[in-house]
């Protein structure tokens, strides 16, 4: 199939209320208008579709002149996304030295960048560099950065040839001062990075699944740069020798962090939610909006997507307080500052969308005291039938200042229609009451697929993880690697009588309840009292006539049940003084990946012969040690 060029059109700030806004991402790439070819055109496939170039508008709440007085006044290009963009090779414009501890000092001048596939630290010594929308300046600290196989490269973009005063020390240290890169206008350094987590998610990826996410690509070829590839494990994205997905800063995004500038202004809480079908682009738009906020103040982040989530294991709900930046994708995300969470138990919020809503009226709740902070909302992807109703419903409930809708070029992941407070406050919910008449702005995005020939938003090519269970899995193995492999943990025994039992994502009869926890990850949680229904029998477990919507105190591991001894022993690193407040467990769909699974040594129950067991019969026979959780 052949390609034709589609040139893009400038437009104004002042121009967007006419018109919808449009930005091209599904995991994108920060560009420099300088690196795209022929400076403003890009190659779109013949058989793609396309938008028209000035669709009709759809929501703006604010005018030309809020624009205008908001100082912000910028060209913004229409250009289409190619993800494949043809560019200088990065050996003509990377100037690098090789350090004798295997460190590398590298220079560039202003808008240049290069693209990257693997991890390391970076800490700038002259000028400014942009990551995935943060602006680093010199620092005495590194900032580790992660580019992982099977998501959009990032890239690491030189912006300013400012703040040159202290850069003369740092470089005399390094024994780097009569050296030409330090002529250059951006100067910083790199170190190799590795961490634990990343062997354990590499060991523990079942057999089948394993991708080499991080270090240097296998070649033959060698170049300029192959020496500093060598030494920082990494390969760098050359655009006549590797074909993938490129990080890309929508266009116009740069409209939804001037609206919610302009909100607090005006004295208002910013409350941004992003909205749009699975795939289309709704992390890297709110990762790159997080970074941009994260410049001058810390921020709330409300993720209410339980089977895709930003932070932490599927299955949860979270509001998080963030205070370091976003470089990389979710599963390479370090603690935030703190986090409240609410466990769900589901992947599917079909299964039990009135307990969903429960969960989002409970973290909504638990925001409110910190109303001083911006707020970001991710969602779910599920955008028809009552996934169309629920996100209307989560609107309704986060009454934001701002909504961002995504659009897909394949109908069947798009919304019904544009969702404008007027259409949001024309639809009837059953399960939502509106308290207030909604007025917000609403921002119309455009995404596109990894590939122009793609089908499917999510479609698998050489490049791309494209099953949701694998992200899943990685994930919670990422997860259990910087917090604690199950079998190291620190195991806790609890009597039958001081704890009651729940599963949250289906029924299952009371008397198959430990059978179903048994080997799972549970919440830990307290439940009031007066929703503890006990049993008939005071030695037994108490069980909950309906799944408890609380804040989660953390999360735990059944590694064993001793039925003569009525003893549940669950792993967890939840401190003892902590654990005296756990009264309940409670299940959900989340198992332990195969992995993890298949490397467990006998007579662990799931890999015992269990022809003449049940699981209520099989000895726990690690170490443990005993304590109650409850007084």
């Amino acid at each position: 199939m052949g390609n034709k060029k589609k040139k893009s059109k400038k437009r104004t700030l002042s121009e967007v209320e006419s018109t919808t806004v449009s930005a091209d991402n599904e995991d994108g790439v920060d560009l420099d208008p300088v690196l795209l070819q022929d400076d403003d055109e890009q190659v779109v496939g013949e058989s793609e579709v396309m938008f028209p170039d000035e669709p009709s508008v759809r929501d703006i709440r604010l005018g030309d002149d809020s624009f205008a007085s908001s100082g912000q006044q910028s060209e913004i290009s229409d250009a289409e996304d190619d993800s494949f963009i043809r560019e200088a090779d990065p050996g003509e414009y990377i100037s690098y030295k090789v350090l004798p501890k295997g460190d590398v000092i590298l220079g560039m001048q202003h808008r240049n960048q290069f693209f990257f596939k693997g991890c390391l630290n970076l800490k700038v010594l002259k000028g400014e560099v942009c990551v995935q929308g943060y602006r680093i300046q010199p620092s005495d600290n590194f900032i580790s950065v992660y580019s992982p196989r099977g998501h959009s490269l990032l890239s690491i973009s030189a912006t300013s040839a400012e703040n040159e005063d202290d850069s003369e020390n740092d470089f005399s240290r390094l024994g780097i001062e009569k050296c030409d890169i330090i002529n250059c206008d951006v100067v910083f350094l790199l170190q190799k990075l590795t961490e634990s987590w990343m062997d354990y998610l590499l060991k523990n990826m079942k057999k089948n699944e394993k991708i080499r996410l991080f270090g240097r690509d296998n070649t033959k070829d060698e170049d300029k740069l192959s020496e500093m590839e060598k030494c920082l494990d990494i390969t760098i994205y050359r655009p006549d020798k590797i074909s993938t997905k490129l990080w890309k800063i929508g266009q116009d995004w740069e409209v939804a962090l001037t609206s919610l500038q302009i909100v607090e202004k005006s004295g208002e809480q910013p409350r941004l939610v992003a909205i749009g079908g699975k795939g289309v682009g709704k992390s890297s738009f709110l990762r790159w909006l997080s970074n941009q906020l994260l410049t001058h103040k810390e921020i709330l982040f409300l993720d209410l997507d339980p089977g895709q989530r930003e932070f932490g294991l599927p299955g949860y709900m979270s509001l998080s307080l963030l205070n370091h930046p976003l470089l990389g994708p979710n599963f390479c995300h370090p603690a935030s500052k703190w986090e409240k969470r609410v466990f769900f138990g589901d992947i599917n919020v079909s299964n039990n969308p009135g307990r969903y809503l429960k969960c989002v009226k409970h973290l909504l709740k638990l925001s409110k005291e910190f109303h001083d902070l911006p707020m970001l909302v991710n969602t779910m992807g599920w955008c028809q039938g009552l996934g169309f109703q629920l996100n209307t419903d989560i609107i309704r409930l986060c009454n934001p200042t701002t909504v961002v809708q995504l659009h897909s070029r394949f109908p069947r992941k798009n919304f019904p229609k544009s969702l404008t407070a007027d259409a949001v406050n024309s639809v009837k919910s059953s399960r939502t009451d509106p308290q207030t008449t909604l007025s917000y702005t609403l921002l119309e995005f455009l995404a596109v697929p990894e590939r122009i020939a793609a089908k499917d938003m999510r479609s698998k090519d050489c490049w791309g993880i494209p099953e949701a269970k694998i992200l899943r899995d990685i994930q919670t193995i990422a997860w259990l690697g910087r917090n604690g492999d199950v079998k190291d943990l620190p195991v806790y025994s609890i009597s039958f009588s001081q704890i009651c039992l729940n599963v949250a994502h289906e029924k299952v009869p009371d008397r198959g309840l430990l059978a179903a926890l048994l080997l799972k990850p549970v919440d830990l949680c307290r439940v009031p009292t007066e929703y503890i229904r006990q049993p008939k029998q005071s030695e037994n477990y108490s069980v909950l006539d309906k799944s408890p919507v609380t804040e989660s105190l953390g999360t735990g591991f059944v590694r064993g049940v001793d039925g003569e001894e009525r003893l549940i022993f669950v792993a967890t690193s939840l401190k003892e003084e902590q654990l005296r407040s756990v009264n309940c467990l409670v299940g959900g769909c989340l198992s332990l990946p195969s992995g993890l699974v298949t490397k467990q040594k006998p007579p662990a129950p799931y890999l015992t012969d269990l022809s003449t067991l049940t699981p209520l019969d099989l000895p726990w026979q690690r170490n443990h040690k005993y304590g109650q959780f409850a007084k």
